[in-house]
This record gives C-alpha cells, sequence and structure tokens, in this order.
C-alpha cells in the first residue's frame, strides 16, 4: 500500500449541499455515527463557514454582474477532503497528532490556492470522527479573495495531499501505508480496508443526494464548539 486513503470530492447542490454536509459532520445521531463514531471538533464552526461561505458567493456574483459578466454560476461552494487510517493499527493518532496533522494538511492547501493563512483559515471547517476506522475531515471554501480557487478539486492537489498525509502520520505516530496489513483479503487487488472505503464514501453519497424538506435556513446547521488550530 502506498498512500493512506484521501477522498476528495466537490460539495454539489450550492447552499442546501452544503448545509447538509456540513450537519452530516457535526451530527452524532446520524445513523453512520450513533453509537460508533465520537466527533472532536477541530478547528472553525460550522454555522459560521456556513454563513461565510453563502455571502463571499453573493459577493462574487454582485461583483460579476457589476462587470456585466456572464455565465453560470458555480453548483459547488465547497470542497471536502476526507483523511482515512484503518482500523487494525497498533496506534491511533491522538488529538493533538491529528491537530498537527491538520497543519501540514492545510500548508499544502495553502500552498496550491496561494492564499494567505489567515484567508484559509477563515475558510475551513476541521473535525475528527473518532471510530474504528478515524478520520479527519476539512472542509474548504472554493471562494477565498473573492475568486474560485479551482485548483482545490484538481487531480494534483489530492496527490499532494496525499503525500503529505503519509508524512504527517509517519511524522506524529511513527507509521507508514507500507507497513499495512489488511484485516482480511477480499481479492489480490481489493482487501478489506479498500471495502471499507467505498462505504464510507457511498454512505456519504447517499446523504448528499438527500434533500431537507424544511426550507433552508441557519439553523438547519447545528453549532459546533470553535478549537484552535
Amino acid at each position: 500500500m502506498k498512500n493512506w486513503t484521501v477522498i476528495s470530492k466537490p460539495i454539489k447542490e450550492q447552499a442546501r449541499g452544503l448545509a447538509n454536509y456540513l450537519n452530516y459532520l457535526i451530527n452524532t445521531e446520524h445513523k453512520n455515527h450513533k453509537n460508533k463514531t465520537k466527533i472532536i471538533p477541530v478547528f472553525g464552526v460550522a454555522d459560521k463557514l456556513y454563513q461565510r461561505i453563502i455571502y463571499s458567493v453573493a459577493e462574487r456574483d454582485l461583483e460579476r454582474s457589476k462587470k456585466r459578466k456572464g455565465g453560470r454560476a458555480i453548483s459547488s461552494y465547497a470542497q471536502s477532503y476526507v483523511f482515512t487510517l484503518p482500523e487494525n493499527l497498533p496506534k491511533h493518532p491522538s488529538y493533538s497528532d491529528w491537530k498537527n496533522i491538520s497543519v501540514e494538511l492545510l500548508k499544502t492547501i495553502q500552498a496550491f490556492t496561494g492564499v494567505s493563512p489567515d484567508e484559509l483559515k477563515k475558510n475551513i471547517f476541521i473535525n475528527i470522527h473518532d471510530q474504528k476506522n478515524p478520520h479527519l475531515n476539512i472542509v474548504v471554501s472554493k471562494i477565498m479573495d473573492k475568486s474560485v480557487k479551482t485548483e482545490l478539486q484538481k487531480k494534483s492537489i489530492v496527490t499532494a495531499l496525499k503525500k503529505t498525509f503519509n508524512f504527517a502520520v509517519m511524522q506524529t505516530i511513527k507509521l507508514s501505508p507500507e507497513n499495512y496489513k489488511p484485516l482480511k483479503k477480499r481479492s489480490k487487488r481489493y482487501d478489506e480496508y479498500q471495502y471499507q472505503q467505498k462505504k464510507l464514501t457511498d454512505s456519504c453519497d447517499d446523504f448528499l443526494l438527500k434533500k431537507l424538506a424544511s426550507p433552508l435556513t441557519k439553523n438547519n446547521i447545528q453549532q459546533n464548539v470553535k478549537g484552535e488550530i
């Protein structure tokens, strides 16, 4: 195994999709989390990020209108990254370890987007889902410095984030993906770890496809406890 798993996905359905996904990340009662996942805040508040992104989208649309620029509105307001470790490791990252891993990952995101550290901090949300296969969630606004950061969903940034994740895990808990042995081999090219990651991805996809029955308001987002990096 060359890399730990990194899943990168655009959060679709504009404001509604963003609200759904942020709520999913902090919802301890969701069927994917209840009685099996401890949700730990690392940085940012979901509701505040939601409000900021919606404002940034409106601000960008107004500026484009003033300049008489047409074109389609962006369908995805933010990018989701999920950094996952398998369940049968001798050691899982502590809260402090995950914070240090986050710092390294943010350095890579900053390098690709070209924004300042302060601008990036205003436009992210990070938390930990501590479970059998623990993972770190990072949500990044696609609009920073009044421009759409298309770099966030390119293959090159995912490749760089995989290398960064490998390095950060090795640096913090001294574990390398090369030393990982699957719990159970399902086939020559499809092990139990990959199977679990597919389940994780599919469950997120299913959730994002659901629409809220009630009108979208800031109350659709549950507030999280603000952390610091």
